[in-house]
């Protein structure tokens, strides 16, 4: 993944198929669904399933969470 600010961030192709990683678009509240905000790392932001996976954080800690994903490149 490469975010606006240049980082990037990888995941293995093992955890891809392991965890629901995602790419998020959006946000809800109760029942509204809306874009996500910059200000939560919008327009698309990588997020991890820690509430199901707590082990998940042992390998991408929550600075991994990449914000404003620009680029996404798939190697094998």
């Amino acid at each position: 993944m490469v975010c606006s600010d240049e980082k990037e961030f990888a995941v293995t192709y093992e955890d891809a198929l392991k965890y629901p990683i995602m790419l998020t678009h959006s946000t809800r509240s109760g029942e509204s669904l809306r874009a996500l905000p910059a200000s939560q790392g919008g327009p698309i932001k990588l997020a991890y399933p820690i509430n199901d996976f707590p082990e998940i954080t042992d390998k991408y800690p929550s600075d991994n969470w990449a914000w404003y994903v620009v680029e996404v490149r798939v190697e094998m």
